[in-house]
């Protein structure tokens, strides 16, 4: 059986760019755990990793989690 490719062998570690990365902690689809492991493979010193924890999938873009997408983005744009 072929193995998985690991996000850390994607070269995710080489992004320069300041990178947001918000989960849902109801997310069925794309869990905290799996979105952990995206931003894991991303440098810490330009990524900023949030759980919305009472978001699902599709409500990250909803009126609920808007502050916390604002904060994001406002981050990044600094």
């Amino acid at each position: 059986m072929a193995s998985t490719p690991s996000l850390r062998d994607a070269g995710l570690h080489e992004v320069a760019c300041p990178v947001a990365v918000l989960a849902g902690g109801r997310d069925p689809i794309a869990p905290p755990e799996a979105v952990a492991e995206l931003a894991e493979a991303l440098p810490t010193s330009t990524t900023d990793y949030r759980v919305e924890p009472d978001a699902g999938h599709f409500e990250i873009c909803a009126d609920s989690t808007a502050n916390a997408t604002r904060a994001l983005i406002t981050q990044a744009a600094s």
